[in-house]
């Protein structure tokens, strides 16, 4: 009797139960169908990623990137080096001890993908505006000098002037000298002596005609340079800030750089080559027709006709290919991110190693920054700078060959004179 007493209890309880989850069922559906379309929209979103990933990577391969080496879906240029790692084409590798491998170490991979991501983080998508306030009208600007500058380099108090027409002159404050007026001036380097290095090609002009203006002075007029040929009428020259002497007369130096207090380096038509104590060495790459170069550390950044060459630990690597486009000078940021200014555009990298480019194919010739890290760029097209990832027009067609900010004022280069323009107070 108790034990079918227990019986019927117990189907009660159960029949209480099911009765119980059907009841929540029923009230919580639209809860549970809720979760369910979460879950579902989760798994989904998860597999497009994973295919999308599948498919990023597999845009660089052999086939997209025959002649370099892919890392995190960025096609390496063939001689691409870190760490004593070299690319050698078709994504293999030789270490420093010769070692052709196809798959390199993780810490390796972990480096050249930060360098990768951070260069990424530089705006490279920048969008053309044709203006965006009213164009600088450069007769209203205070102009220095009506010869062509084709180098400016401002140092400690002073802005150096170098033309490719009339020679060097310094600038301070508001007062222009003269050095020598007698060369073309290409580079330009400061040493650790407070001392100009200067690379340049002298020419000689003579007078022509003689004849007073209205206010008495005699007006000389010259002929057209003539260019000298022989010793010491190429090369390189030091100011020491009292003379001028020739420290090297063989080759003319496009770009100078300088990476400790023993020498410095210098491009040339034949190559790189390293000058200390009036004793030059070549140090290759042979037959590269040089132009710009930069210091960064204890590595040397060459611009030459076809992309960018690095040199560290005695070794050359080209880190940007650009076939037969110059490479025409470099600029580092305040904030260490490295410019170069091409035949095809402008590019960049935070560590000279990883460039990508930056807006479109349009001629760059000159770069420069103000303190507060903007970018300004010139070329045969005018001046511009780089603002909420839009390049803004900021004058008419100029030629425009160097940049420089001095004293707080950007300086403007042209095959027609120098300028000075009051960016904060006159424009921006």
């Amino acid at each position: 009797m108790k034990k079918n007493i227990n019986l019927k209890l117990v189907k009660i309880y159960k029949k209480m139960n099911r009765e119980k989850i059907f009841y929540l069922l029923k009230e919580k559906k639209t809860i549970f169908l809720f979760l369910g379309i979460t879950i579902c929209l989760i798994v989904i979103l998860l597999l497009l990623g994973i295919k999308n990933k599948q498919k990023k990577i597999a845009t660089c391969n052999t086939n997209t990137c025959p002649s370099g080496c892919c890392i995190d879906d960025q096609c390496l240029t063939k001689n691409f080096s870190q760490a004593g790692y070299t690319c050698l084409g078709q994504n293999n590798w030789i270490d420093s001890e010769g070692k052709i491998i196809s798959v390199l170490p993780a810490e390796i991979i972990s480096k050249i993908e930060d360098s990768i991501s951070l260069t990424k983080q530089i705006p490279q998508n920048i969008s053309v505006a044709e203006q965006d306030n009213e164009l600088i009208n450069l007769d209203q600007q205070k102009k220095i000098c009506d010869y062509s500058v084709s180098v400016l380099l401002p140092v400690n108090n002073v802005l150096w002037i170098g033309s490719d027409t009339d020679g060097l002159y310094v600038l301070e404050n508001e007062n222009i000298r003269k050095i020598n007026t007698n060369i073309q001036v290409f580079s330009l380097l400061p040493d650790d002596k407070n001392r100009l290095i200067v690379g340049y090609i002298k020419f000689q002009q003579k007078p022509v005609t003689e004849q007073k203006n209205d206010k008495g002075e005699i007006i000389v007029t010259y002929s057209k340079p003539v260019f000298l040929e022989g010793e010491k009428e190429i090369g390189i020259g030091l100011w020491d800030g009292l003379r001028w002497r020739v420290i090297y007369n063989r080759d003319t130096a496009w770009g100078l750089a300088k990476i400790n207090d023993d020498g410095f380096y210098f491009s040339t038509n034949k190559g790189v080559f390293f000058l200390k104590d009036g004793k030059s060495i070549s140090i290759g790459p042979e037959d590269i027709l040089s132009f710009g170069m930069l210091s960064e550390n204890k590595t040397i950044f060459l611009g030459a006709m076809g992309g960018i060459w690095s040199y560290t630990n005695n070794k050359w690597n080209q880190v940007l290919k650009l076939d037969n486009n110059k490479v025409f000078s470099f600029h580092k940021t305040i904030k260490g991110d490295i410019y170069a200014a091409t035949a095809v555009g402008l590019y960049s990298s935070v560590d000279g190693l990883v460039w990508q480019a930056i807006g479109d194919k349009k001629e760059i010739t000159a770069v420069s920054s103000d303190s507060s890290g903007r970018i300004f760029i010139g070329g045969s097209e005018g001046l511009y700078y780089i603002k909420n990832n839009r390049l803004i027009k900021l004058t008419g067609r100029i030629d425009v060959q160097a940049l420089a900010f001095y004293n707080g004022i950007l300086y403007v280069g042209t095959n027609s004179g120098l300028w000075s323009i009051n960016l904060e107070k006159d424009i921006l």
